[in-house]
């Protein structure tokens, strides 16, 4: 009886163990204030890393669960670039959906990339980490007409 409960001792002990170790192996340790990140989430929209020399420059701040601003105005034909920062303390995202740029960062960090407003209308940006856009992290890019209408 005593082997069999010093056994069953021993196995909870390297079960807890065992445990432990996979814990640690799962951990994903964060990225550095400041640091940049180009993350592709395998959808058609081109991630960030490229961008345009000369052009218009947006900055969108994303914090829980918002974008600041929530809403560009561009003109129809218009190149620009756009960075998102992440001031929030999770990871967050932008995709511009038809407009065909997915930007995406951890806390503390920032990506860019452009994109042409090639047609006047309205297109909506989302978060597209899990429950973000439900949660109201929506915003909109209204592109205009050269005559100041869409």
């Amino acid at each position: 009886m005593r082997k069999v409960l010093s056994f069953v001792i021993v196995m909870i002990i390297f079960g807890a163990w065992q445990i432990g170790c996979a814990r640690q192996e799962q951990e994903v340790m964060p990225l550095p204030m400041g640091a940049e990140t180009n993350m592709d989430h395998g959808d058609e929209h081109k991630s960030g890393a490229e961008t345009v020399v000369g052009v218009r420059e947006i900055v969108i701040i994303a914090t829980e669960f918002a974008y600041e601003p929530s809403t560009i105005t561009l003109e129809e034909g218009e190149t620009v670039n756009i960075t998102l920062i992440n001031e929030g303390q999770v990871e967050h995202a932008a995709d511009f959906g038809d407009l065909g740029l997915h930007l995406h960062t951890q806390p503390g960090a920032k990506d860019s990339g452009s994109l042409v407003a090639e047609e006047a209308g309205e297109y909506e940006i989302i978060c597209t980490v899990a429950g973000h856009e439900d949660a109201g992290m929506v915003g909109s890019v209204d592109v205009e007409h050269a005559h100041g209408e869409y």
